[in-house]
């Protein structure tokens, strides 16, 4: 649930997230192999968040806020059958500052401090990010960028405290940092869009889930640094006033560092995961006071964590379709339809098998005010 008051150069909102996960059935587990388990948490936030901007000149702008938010994690079944509950303040402060030095050149250069209070044990974090970018006019059709961003990810309640007969508490995570690189080329041509992206991403402690089959199986979630380069290649077409079009392909190289006793042999070395080539397409349709989008996106070259040597896994196809009508200002309609072609592709990465859903039906109603 969410309220945003938005007036002129303020943006303030008020917001409540609860999200309940439970899981019932047979474990294979080792030890309790043959019996029931039940496990059952809860998730919930609520917070403040407000900005205003400030326009100096036609040159110079300012935009500056703060947020705060109340973290909430309870286990009400867990697999030694005891409760636990953990809570946390998260207050972030941040300021950016746009400037155009000429017709040509603008840049941008933003800064944020996040911080934590009240956590268990006193498990509080701070870090100081930065990013800056440049966007270099070239004419009225082509656009030069260069961004570089900082990252900060901190573990959730579930990844630090989660236990079930599979799953191994870490309450000694560490937040994941990072730094992105882009450097990219953007092209608005009649009714085509282009851009031509070269990325690199660097992240230290990254969190990710470890799994183990021998001598039971279970995973915990560790930090493992990880790395990324690619280059992606995207277009977008306005065909007129009913038919649009997208479709695009990213190449990768996303590795991370092996940090596990049961890979002697691979420990310090860069390993593949994830997927080397993404596909993505659609087709939207738009008529009067109705759209409707069908998405399509293809991964190949996937590799799945291991506790020994990463394998590879068989491609995906996800798919989607969604129609949406507006009557007016304050009313919305929507279907959505997830995997569309009703496949069974195992979404996950990791060592853990989880698989997508299959056809998904979900009708929404937003009413704004």
């Amino acid at each position: 649930m969410q309220a945003v008051f938005h007036e002129n150069d303020w943006r303030v909102a008020i917001f409540n997230n609860i999200n309940f996960v439970e899981s019932k059935g047979w474990t294979d587990k080792f030890k309790y192999e043959g019996t029931p388990y039940h496990t059952k948490e809860k998730n919930s936030s609520y917070g403040l968040d407000a900005q205003k901007k400030w326009h100096f000149n036609d040159t110079t702008s300012l935009t500056a806020g703060f947020n705060g938010e109340r973290e909430s994690y309870d286990a009400y079944v867990t697999s030694d059958g005891v409760r636990s509950n953990f809570d946390r303040n998260v207050w972030a402060a941040f300021a950016q500052i746009e400037h155009d030095f000429d017709a040509k050149n603008n840049v941008t250069f933003g800064a944020r401090e996040t911080w934590t209070t009240g956590a268990y044990k006193s498990q509080n974090y701070n870090n100081f990010s930065m990013s800056g970018s440049w966007l270099h006019r070239m004419n009225e059709e082509n656009n030069l960028y260069v961004s570089i961003a900082q990252s900060f990810k901190m573990p959730t309640f579930s990844e630090m405290y989660k236990e079930t007969d599979y799953s191994i508490p870490n309450p000694d995570l560490k937040p994941a940092k990072g730094i992105n690189y882009e450097l990219g080329w953007k092209q608005n041509h009649g009714a085509h869009s282009w851009k031509a992206a070269l990325f690199h991403i660097d992240v230290k402690d990254n969190i990710t889930a470890s799994w183990q089959k021998e001598p039971v199986k279970q995973y915990q979630y560790n930090n493992v640094d990880f790395r990324n380069t690619g280059i992606e290649l995207s277009c977008k077409i306005d065909a007129g006033d009913k038919w649009s079009y997208n479709y695009g392909i990213t190449w990768q190289n996303p590795q991370s560092k092996s940090d596990s006793v049961k890979k002697l042999d691979m420990q310090g070395k860069w390993e593949r995961v994830y997927g080397k080539i993404q596909l993505d397409g659609g087709v939207g349709y738009k008529y009067k006071k109705f759209k409707s989008n069908l998405n399509f996106t293809y991964m190949a070259g996937r590799y799945q964590s291991q506790s020994q040597v990463n394998e590879p896994v068989k491609p995906y196809l996800l798919s989607s379709l969604n129609f949406i009508y507006t009557p007016d200002n304050h009313n919305e309609l929507s279907l959505m339809i997830d995997n569309l072609l009703s496949r069974r592709d195992r979404t996950s990465n990791s060592s853990s098998d989880y698989y997508c859903a299959p056809l998904t039906v979900m009708l929404n109603f937003n009413y704004k005010f």
